[in-house]
């Protein structure tokens, strides 16, 4: 019998993930082999929309029958039907079922939902990224969270680059290239900011992959000369490619991120970030230590911010160091040592 089973979204065979479900699906797995053993730990992929989740239905049982732990990172379409089908099918195998949530949303997702949060109420393990979140569940009842920070297979930077800080200051923003990651946010403030000046203050390099075409061609006819979009970063790539930056602009719309992926590539790299608050912000980001903080959405308060750092540039450096000693907290081996404790 195996030790452990992993559930989640593994993406397509033999590509490169560059989404923060994949990443940490992906890593979850490589690091219980690690511990364990390809011999122990087995997977199954839910990638592949609903002929995934058919296929599901039926490998389940064969799953509990041959894993004595079976840890699930579902999608929020996914959780409605993983969740109930595999607490049903254990009343029979009586194994240790784990769920991993990916983010911070699941609090808000379970208000109206009082089936699906009496089912995860039984499950033995549920982990979660941050005590925001945490908090948030104990309120709702639940006495089996633990908090398992998102943790990534990167070496952080021995050192932080020797970083001069000249005007204008290199911004990277790395995410997922949609309307809710705040880009336009970001385009707007660097253009406001850089349009108070003679000379630029700023540069900003976009990379992520785009989500939607049409509304992405509308965005980069905002685009100055300092603003430019360098395609998709390989995950494994990242840490050597934001050493060359001075700070990471994470200006996100949702209010439920959890411990955001491109901001530990960020920390590893020993960059500062500037970021909007969202729910988690304050377990992630120590202001005025790892980054600066604004209100979310409001462009205005993100200006001032930027004007901020610009005026006190030669904090950076020692911002730069507690960055990069930020970064521990949030490896792979970190992550796994808490978790193995339940298996």
């Amino acid at each position: 019998m195996k030790r452990v089973c992993v559930v989640g979204n593994f993406g397509v065979a033999g590509v490169k993930p560059s989404d923060g479900q994949t990443v940490k699906t992906q890593t979850l797995y490589r690091a219980l082999v690690k511990k364990y053993g390809s011999e122990n730990v087995t997977c199954f992929n839910t990638y592949g929309g609903a002929l995934a989740l058919l296929k599901w239905m039926f490998q389940s049982w064969w799953l509990l029958m041959t894993c004595r732990n079976v840890i699930v990172l579902p999608a929020q379409r996914a959780l409605p039907i993983v969740v109930p089908l595999l607490f049903v099918e254990n009343l029979l195998f009586r194994r240790t079922l784990h769920y991993d949530v990916i983010g911070g949303w699941l609090s808000s997702y379970l208000k109206n939902r009082a089936l699906l949060t009496a089912v995860l109420k039984h499950w033995n393990h549920i982990y979660v990224e941050t005590t925001t979140l945490q908090s948030k569940l104990h309120e709702m009842e639940f006495q089996n969270v633990q908090v398992v920070p998102n943790g990534k297979d990167l070496i952080p930077l021995e050192r932080v680059p020797a970083r001069d800080y000249t005007l204008p200051l290199r911004l990277i923003f790395l995410a997922r290239v949609n309307r809710e990651k705040g880009l336009e946010d970001a385009v707007q403030s660097v253009r406001k900011v850089n349009d108070m000046f003679d000379s630029p203050r700023y540069v900003l390099d976009v990379y992520g992959k785009v989500e939607d075409d049409g509304w992405f061609d509308e965005m980069r006819h905002l685009f100055s000369p300092q603003i430019a979009y360098k395609g998709v970063l390989e995950s494994d790539k990242t840490v050597e490619s934001l050493s060359s930056y001075d700070l990471m602009i994470f200006p996100t719309r949702y209010e439920t991120e959890g411990v955001p992926g491109s901001i530990i590539d960020a920390y590893m790299a020993g960059l500062p970030v500037i970021a909007s608050r969202w729910e988690s912000f304050s377990d992630v980001v120590d202001e005025k230590m790892t980054g600066y903080g604004y209100r979310l959405g409001d462009v205005e308060d993100l200006i001032t911010v930027l004007l901020n750092v610009v005026e006190n540039v030669d904090k950076l450096t020692n911002m730069s160091q507690l960055a990069l000693q930020k970064a521990c907290q949030y490896t792979e081996k970190q992550m796994i040592e808490i978790i193995s404790n339940y298996l």
